[in-house]
């Protein structure tokens, strides 16, 4: 079995290395397959799974979500082999391009029924497995504080939220990467209401919060978590409107203006940079009792 994947995974990757790509010769291996639903139970693949894995993506994560709709089409099942055939690509995908596309390429998987929970050899049977939250989570750490890859751990932020919202039965197609404001003007921002008041106040030169923000641009709520990290997520802002607080006054200077760019110092320090000049900086640390606040600040942009 391991031999019929990995061949298919070969001539399939040849058709998707050329530019541009001749996606009728792509459907015409996989409708020539014998299975395009092939199971392999040691390696625990499957042909989509596998060719996610090493179809050879970074930088090319453009084609991820066509790729995934291509197999669909041509007959593969994300509920086959007790849902491993989607719980395996869901997967997959953390390791397979190192950018935001795959969360198009998961939100196609999961509409079409793709579980992202289900159970490997490896998991202990006595136990709830971890499933897609679990890889997820493994693929995170290493993202902040080995790799240093904010851009992508803050796709896989998002891919975390979606499978949560997913498993909460919510809508999770608008979740998106903070790749989504980027050339958004900034309309409003929101706070927690924590005890009668927002979750927001001055501490000298720098501003506090000890919940979550929501700055929204136009449309899209980007959540900015106490760690620094930022998702666009309606589903939170729905689950939180009841308790969310006007503290637009204090970004009265970035209203109206442009997101450029989302650029990290450190793990825990970024800024965003705005269209009239001016720089957002957040940075995540934790006070005395050992909660975990974040700051921030605004400052007009030193290359003016």
């Amino acid at each position: 079995m391991s031999n019929i994947i990995s061949d298919s995974v070969s001539k399939l990757s040849a058709i998707t290395d050329q530019t541009p790509i001749d996606w009728d010769a792509f459907d015409s291996v996989l409708k020539g397959l014998e299975d395009i639903n092939a199971y392999d139970e040691h390696y625990e693949e499957t042909i989509l799974s596998e060719f996610i894995m090493d179809g050879e993506f970074y930088k090319r994560g453009f084609i991820l979500a066509d790729v995934v709709r291509h197999f669909l089409a041509c007959g593969y099942d994300v509920s086959a082999n007790d849902g491993l055939n989607g719980g395996l690509a869901l997967h997959s995908l953390c390791w397979s391009s190192y950018d935001h596309y795959v969360l198009e390429a998961a939100k196609v998987l999961m509409n079409a029924g793709a579980p992202v929970k289900y159970k490997t050899s490896g998991d202990d049977p006595n136990e709830e497995p971890e499933c897609l939250l679990g890889s997820i989570s493994w693929k995170l750490s290493g993202a902040w504080m080995v790799d240093k890859d904010y851009a992508w751990a803050n796709t896989l932020e998002a891919y975390y939220a979606m499978t949560e919202a997913n498993i909460a039965g919510k809508d999770y197609n608008a979740i998106d990467n903070y790749f989504a404001c980027i050339g958004k003007p900034l309309t409003a921002v929101s706070a927690i209401n924590v005890g009668g008041k927002p979750a927001l106040y001055d501490e000298g030169a720098v501003s506090v919060y000890s919940e979550p923000l929501i700055l929204w641009f136009e449309n899209k709520p980007l959540v900015v978590s106490c760690y620094t990290d930022f998702v666009v997520n309606p589903v939170y802002a729905d689950d939180k409107k009841n308790d969310l607080a006007d503290v637009t006054t204090a970004f009265s200077s970035l209203i109206g203006t442009t997101l450029k760019e989302v650029q990290y110092i450190g793990t825990a320090i970024c800024y965003f940079e705005f269209s009239n000049g001016k720089r957002l900086f957040f940075a995540g640390r934790d006070i005395g009792d050992g909660k975990r606040v974040g700051t921030f600040d605004i400052l007009a942009d030193s290359k003016k």
